[in-house]
């Protein structure tokens, strides 16, 4: 069964605004996690503000000797209609060097999507998904 987390990535700029303080950061983040087996997580996190996202991560976080390897990632994003707005995959198999205790994937995004969108990652090692697809709400 996949453990999904969501969480709306919002900026409280009103605030800030009544109070005639600068405005925060335009920068806002969100993270998702679901287990991965008994040895770890596999998390999403997003960067953006409203409904733009600049970059996402998907990593894995391993307990234990166990290396990371042979990994990729990939993201989607479903619109509010549930139609597949979104798909990119990491184009990178990390068959080189293996990583202890964390790995990610970095996805370049920078585009708006529509308000309510899910945005999920898949992290694989050796074409094998790990855990569940973590999600996060959009806008």
């Amino acid at each position: 069964m996949q453990h999904m987390a969501t969480r709306m990535i919002t900026i409280a700029t009103a605030a800030a605004a009544a109070l005639a303080l600068p405005a925060p950061s335009a920068e806002a983040a969100a993270q998702g996690c679901t287990p991965a087996g008994t040895t770890g997580t596999v998390c999403v996190h997003v960067h953006g503000s409203g409904t733009r996202v600049s970059t996402v991560e998907v990593s894995r976080d391993k307990i234990g000797k166990d290396p990371i390897c042979k990994y990729s990632a990939t993201i989607d994003v479903t619109g509010p209609d549930g139609q597949n707005v979104y798909h990119d995959d990491s184009q990178v198999l990390h068959n080189g060097a293996c990583s202890y205790e964390r790995a990610y994937n970095k996805f370049e995004v920078h585009r708006d999507f529509p308000r309510h969108s899910r945005l999920c990652g898949r992290f694989f090692e050796d074409g094998n998904q790990q855990g569940g697809a973590p999600c996060e709400t959009i806008g």
